[in-house]
């Protein structure tokens, strides 16, 4: 290639860079010119999400914040807080939050008010009836609360009042002007109360057998998933086998849940994973929480090989050999290598399984009376059946299924199969049993009276007799 040709070559390629240079500039000023309406579009999208509350949007904002203080168990303080106030007004510079004060007194005292108009609405609509639920509690400072609730007929519960009864003691003649109280403002804001429960305490027993009288329109019944807690208390009055394997269980949950006792807790996670390659918590049973003593035996089972191993292998030896080592409590120990303690708590959970079931059922806020019904059958039958034949029958040992007096059959023929005047005569032993069936038993299914009202009223009124009043017929 000559030098003219190589110059021509260059120039060529120095016109197509000039080239490719202005088209780039070309691209950037067009880029530039279209920078202002980018932001004039910004700016039209924040001046639309960040703006003053309406005057309608600020008690909803407020509502709103109070659900979210109760709810998530805030403090009232949180609102004054640097960091809440920063994170809102990243939100919106322009939203102003409610200080303590005022979330605590003018915003809780408005939303108070306007539950309770909607709560008496609700009781007012409910025309099948509602249940009015009561019982006692101590909070965390130790003060005696009692509480009620209303229960509708569809199962929303409508929390109603509750007040500090430290001061009195747990009485009939205390505690019958309070649910007293409770009946007239029911009354009072015309709510139709179909029925009163309560646990099964000696002062709310009282109650129930008093108010009856006082008020024959009102069912007072104990709860029944209290009852049935009592029931499993009798499983274990009734076998004292069962009682001691429960009383070493307790003792066995106990020991793994002690701080003193850490490494043998810690050496029981390590065989349970060398075993199941998963940990499992031991529980320990809660006094006021029902089914726990069921979950208790069940996890004892669930590291049953993993608790028998641990046993062996940190057991004290009988010789007097002094060592480093550290060993197991030999009561723990014992009861862990016992083979028959183990077959009794594997029968506990089969017979405690049942009644957790129908527990769960029973404690929901839309179990209703007949669910009773199929429970108590459904245990009944379980017993019949049962292997061990005594211990059926003593958890089955109810009068009234046996026929035992009064509920034999000679003690019914009596009073001509009267079945109401023979549950009266049986309400004086049976008081809680007595008043539901009197309640079932005393109402009638027909108009057939009406119609013979009518016909006695034609015989009555006749054509000699027309100028007669109705109302004095």
């Amino acid at each position: 290639m000559s030098d003219d040709e190589s110059e021509q070559v260059k120039n060529r390629k120095r016109t197509d860079i000039e080239y490719e240079l202005n088209d780039i500039q070309l691209i950037r000023l067009s880029a530039s010119s279209s920078q202002p309406s980018m932001k004039k579009q910004k700016n039209t999208i924040s001046n639309f999400t960040i703006r003053n509350l309406t005057k309608k949007e600020q008690p909803k904002f407020e509502q709103l914040l109070l659900r979210m203080t109760v709810s998530n168990g805030f403090s009232f303080q949180w609102v004054n807080n640097e960091a809440t106030r920063e994170f809102f007004s990243f939100l919106n510079p322009n939203l102003k939050l409610p200080g303590r004060n005022a979330l605590s007194n003018r915003i809780l005292l408005a939303e108070t008010s306007n539950l309770i108009k909607l709560q008496n609405e609700k009781l007012q609509n409910d025309k099948i009836g509602v249940t009015l639920a009561f019982d006692g509690w101590k909070n965390v400072l130790k003060q005696h609360i009692f509480g009620c609730l209303f229960i509708t007929s569809y199962g929303e519960i409508l929390i109603w009042k509750s007040s500090n009864i430290s001061s009195e003691r747990e009485r009939i003649i205390d505690i019958i002007p309070k649910v007293e109280e409770l009946i007239k403002e029911s009354q009072e804001i015309e709510v139709t109360l179909n029925a009163i429960v309560s646990d099964s305490a000696p002062a709310y027993a009282g109650l129930r057998r008093r108010l009856r009288l006082k008020y024959p329109n009102i069912s007072f019944l104990p709860c029944f998933a209290h009852q049935l807690q009592l029931a499993i208390c009798d499983i274990f009055k009734e076998s004292n086998h069962l009682k001691q394997a429960s009383k070493k269980a307790l003792i066995v949950a106990a020991y793994f849940k002690h701080s003193n006792n850490s490494f043998f807790i810690g050496k029981l996670r390590d065989i349970q994973m060398e075993l199941y390659l998963k940990y499992y918590t031991i529980i320990i049973p809660g006094e006021t929480r029902w089914n726990s003593h069921f979950f208790c035996y069940k996890s004892l089972l669930r590291s049953k090989n993993a608790l028998r191993n641990l046993a062996i292998r940190y057991e004290q030896p009988e010789t007097n050999v002094h060592s480093n080592e550290i060993y197991m409590n030999m009561e723990i120990c014992k009861i862990l290598q016992d083979t028959d303690w183990w077959n009794m708590i594997t029968i506990l959970t089969n017979i405690l399984e049942p009644y957790c079931k129908i527990l769960n059922k029973l404690q929901c806020d839309k179990s209703q009376l007949f669910e009773i019904l199929h429970a108590m059958g459904y245990l009944v039958k379980f017993w019949q059946e049962y292997i061990d034949q005594e211990l059926g029958e003593k958890m089955i040992n109810q009068n009234f299924r046996q026929k035992k007096y009064p509920f034999d059959d000679a003690t019914y023929e009596q009073f001509d199969k009267d079945v109401l005047r023979f549950w009266q005569y049986c309400a004086q032993d049976s008081k809680e049993l007595g008043a539901v069936a009197l309640k079932i038993f005393g109402i009638c299914i027909n108009t057939a009276s009406v119609e013979r009202m009518w016909s006695s009223m034609g015989f009555l009124h006749s054509i000699r007799r027309n100028r007669l009043k109705v109302n004095i017929i």
